[in-house]
């Protein structure tokens, strides 16, 4: 929500549209950045891995970049499709 409102839209409420339904985009994005934000977790019950600090934020920091970059890829490929 905040890379789409933030950075995608600029802050700007005028252009903030509801999606319909699920945003597929967003809840993937979401699902990854918590995969790996639990990695850390999931090593710690194993005490002959190497361990990884753990830091939530780098999921949050992922999720967020991932949203941006696919749904500007996405928006890319929609105005190539128009175009034709």
């Amino acid at each position: 929500m905040v890379a789409s409102y933030w950075v995608i839209n600029k802050g700007d409420k005028t252009r903030w549209k509801e999606t319909e339904g699920v945003n597929r985009l967003g809840v993937i994005s979401w699902l990854i950045g918590s995969i790996i934000a639990c990695i850390p977790v999931v090593l710690s019950f194993f005490p002959s891995l190497p361990q990884v600090s753990n830091q939530p934020l780098i999921g949050i920091i992922i999720s967020f970049v991932m949203y941006v970059v696919c749904y500007r890829i996405m928006d890319r490929k929609s105005v190539l499709l128009e175009g034709n």
